[in-house]
C-alpha cells in the first residue's frame, strides 16, 4: 500500500499492487487488513502479555497464573486467526469452564483451528471464500453461507431469539423494524438504535 497510508489502513486512488508472486494486480480501493494491534490499555499492567500484548492463555482459556480469570478472542496469545468464529468457539469453551470451576469438576481444554477459512461478501448476492491455503469458492457458495444475511440468524440466536429471521425481512421500513424488535422485548435503547437501516435484506 505505500507508506503514505500506514496509518490510515486505507488506499483510495487506482494504483498497482505487487503480489509476492510477482503478479500486478489493479485497484482503486485497499485495505491493509495485516494484523493490527490488540487494544490492552486495561490489563497490560496487570496481567501477563506476550510482545504484542495478547494474553497468555492455556488450554482451558485461562490467563496465565489466574484461576479464575478466563479470555477470549482476538485478545488472546492463541495461534490461530483472530476472526469471531473463533472466538464464538472460546466462548463456548469458557462457560462450559467457569460453570465446571464453580462445580469442581474438570476443565474442557480449547483446541486450536488448524484449518483456517474466511467469508468475504461482497453486497448481499456473492464473494469470496477460502478454505485453508488453497480452497477458494465463489458466488454461489457465499451467498448459500453468509452474504445473504451476513449470519444475523446466528447472532440472534445466540442471544436467545429465535425465529427472527422472516419477520426482519418482512420489515419495510426502520420504524417497522425498531416496532418489532420492541415487541420481542428488546430493551429501548437496543430497539431505538437511530443508525438501523435496511439494504438488500440485511439489518
Amino acid at each position: 500500500v505505500g507508506a503514505e497510508n500506514a496509518h490510515s489502513r486505507v488506499a483510495r486512488g487506482q494504483r498497482d499492487f505487487k503480489l509476492s508472486s510477482g503478479e500486478i494486480i489493479q485497484a482503486d480501493l485497499a485495505y491493509f487488513c495485516a494484523r493490527a494491534k490488540v487494544n490492552s490499555l486495561s490489563y497490560r499492567e496487570s496481567l501477563p502479555v506476550n510482545r504484542i500484548e495478547q494474553l497468555k492463555v492455556n488450554s482451558h482459556l485461562q490467563v496465565e497464573g489466574c484461576t479464575n480469570i478466563f479470555a477470549v478472542g482476538d485478545c488472546t496469545n492463541l495461534d490461530e486467526s483472530k476472526l469471531a468464529y473463533h472466538a464464538g468457539f472460546h466462548a463456548r469453551v469458557v462457560v462450559h469452564n467457569v460453570i465446571a470451576l464453580d462445580a469442581g469438576k474438570s476443565l474442557k481444554e480449547y483446541k486450536v483451528n488448524v484449518l483456517e477459512k474466511m467469508i468475504l461478501p461482497a453486497g448481499s448476492h456473492g464473494g469470496v471464500k477460502a478454505l485453508g491455503p488453497r480452497i477458494v469458492a465463489f458466488d454461489f457458495i457465499i451467498r448459500r453461507d453468509k452474504a445473504k444475511d451476513l449470519f444475523r440468524h446466528f447472532a440472534w440466536n445466540m442471544v436467545g431469539i429465535k425465529g427472527i429471521g422472516g419477520s426482519l425481512k418482512t420489515a419495510k421500513t426502520k420504524e417497522e423494524l425498531q416496532e418489532y424488535l420492541r415487541s420481542i422485548g428488546l430493551p429501548e435503547e437496543i430497539a431505538s438504535v437511530p443508525s438501523l437501516e435496511i439494504t438488500e435484506n440485511h439489518t
